[in-house]
């Protein structure tokens, strides 16, 4: 296993888990401030 691919393949995943996060946060504040209505 390539040490500079694992880092790279590392960086590409957090910033694809950063990615789902940030679209899961909006989906439920609007799910909230839907329910809200």
């Amino acid at each position: 296993m390539n040490f500079a691919f694992w880092l790279s393949f590392r960086v590409d995943t957090d910033k694809i888990c950063k990615e789902i996060y940030k679209y899961l946060v909006v989906f439920y504040y609007a799910v909230g401030f839907f329910v809200e209505i």
